[in-house]
C-alpha cells in the first residue's frame, strides 16, 4: 500500500460525521491548558524536531518524574519513540514504548470531555493507527479507530473553540476529497459520511498557529500532500524551506527540502551540495549509531538520483 493512501486511510476510516464548518476564526486559546507543563513540552518537542534526542530523553524523564499524571507527559514520550522510529531506529524496543507510551496516555485522559482532553484522544489514537499503518497491521489500525469514532463526532465542527480542531478538520475535509476522487473502492463508505472539501480542507491547514506543535504538525502535512497529492513541488518546496530553516538538524526535512529544491528547478543536486548536507547532519553528535547509518542511506540515495 503506497505512503499516501496509508495517509487517507487514518484520517477517512476514523470519520463518520462532522457539524458545519464555515467560521475560520482563531480562539486563541493555548491547546495545552496547564501552564506548569506547557512550557516542558513544548521545549521537548523543539528537541525533538530539531534532533536533539540526549536533551529531549532528559527531558522526557524529568516529565515522568514531576507530572506523571498528565496525558501530554505520555504524549510526548510517544512522540520521542515515534522520530526515533522513523530516523532510523526501527526497532522491537522502541515500538513497544511507543505504544506503551500512548496507551498510558490514552488511559491518562480518563473521562474529562473538554476540548484539549478530546484532542488529545483524537491525536492519541490517530497516532497509534499511523504505526500500525507503517507495520501494515490493518485490522489493528480498524479496531483502534473504531474505538475513536464517537470522540470525532463530538469535535468536528468546533474549530472556534479549540484551534486544535482545525488540523483534524482540515485533514478530515481535504482527504475525504481525495478519497472519493481517486480510490473508487471507497465509495461506497464515503456515500454513507459527509462529503470532503479539498479548498476548504487546505484553507484549515494553512492556518498559521502560534503552537509549535500545531505550526510544525500542519506544515508537515502539506509538504507531503503537495508532494504526493498535488504534484506542486513549488507548494512543497515551499513548506520544507519553512521545516528546514527552522529545525535545521532533522536530516528528515532537510532530505525532504533537497528532493523538492531538485524538482522545481529541473535538476539534480551537485556533489558539493551531498557533501555540504552530510557534513552538517553529522555534525550532530546527539544521534545514535543506527540514526547516522539512516542518514547515510539518506545521503546514498541522493547520490544516486544526481549521478
Amino acid at each position: 500500500m503506497n505512503k499516501i493512501l496509508r495517509f487517507i486511510l487514518v484520517f477517512v476510516l476514523i470519520v463518520s460525521s462532522y457539524n458545519n464548518l464555515n467560521s475560520y476564526n482563531f480562539t486563541g486559546k493555548d491547546i495545552i491548558s496547564n501552564c506548569n507543563i506547557r512550557a516542558e513540552v513544548y521545549k521537548g518537542f523543539n528537541f525533538l524536531y530539531n534532533f536533539q534526542f540526549n536533551r529531549a530523553d532528559s527531558l522526557r524523564l524529568e516529565l515522568k518524574r514531576n507530572y506523571n499524571y498528565s496525558p501530554w507527559t505520555y504524549l510526548y514520550e510517544a512522540n520521542y519513540y515515534w522520530w526515533k522510529i522513523i530516523s532510523g531506529e526501527n526497532n522491537d524496543e522502541n515500538v513497544e514504548c511507543f505504544y506503551k507510551a500512548l496507551t498510558t496516555a490514552r488511559s491518562k485522559t480518563g473521562n474529562i470531555v473538554t476540548d484539549e482532553y478530546q484532542f488529545l484522544r483524537i491525536v492519541i489514537y490517530s497516532f497509534m493507527s499511523r504505526l500500525d499503518l507503517m507495520q501494515s497491521k490493518y485490522v489493528n489500525t480498524l479496531v483502534e479507530l473504531k474505538k475513536n469514532l464517537s470522540v470525532i463526532k463530538n469535535t468536528l465542527g468546533k474549530e472556534t473553540s479549540f484551534d486544535g480542531f482545525y488540523l483534524t478538520s482540515g485533514l478530515y475535509l481535504y482527504l475525504t476529497d481525495v478519497a472519493y476522487e481517486n480510490y473508487v473502492y471507497l465509495r461506497p463508505f464515503l456515500l454513507f459520511v459527509p462529503s470532503g472539501n479539498r479548498e476548504k480542507g487546505l484553507i484549515f491547514l494553512n492556518f498559521k498557529h502560534n503552537d509549535i506543535i500545531l505550526s510544525t504538525e500542519s506544515k508537515y502535512f502539506l509538504m507531503k500532500i503537495y508532494d504526493e497529492v498535488e504534484k506542486n513541488h513549488y507548494k512543497s518546496l515551499q513548506y520544507a524551506t519553512e521545516l528546514a530553516k527552522s529545525y535545521p538538524m532533522n536530516y528528515i526535512f532537510k532530505e525532504h527540502y533537497l528532493r523538492m529544491y531538485c524538482k522545481k528547478n529541473n535538476r539534480s543536486l551537485t556533489s558539493e551540495e551531498i557533501a555540504a548536507f552530510k557534513k552538517e547532519q553529522l555534525n550532530n553528535k546527539q544521534l545514535s549509531q543506527k540514526q547516522t547509518q539512516y542518514l547515510l542511506s539518506i545521503v546514498q540515495k541522493l547520490q544516486s538520483k544526481s549521478s
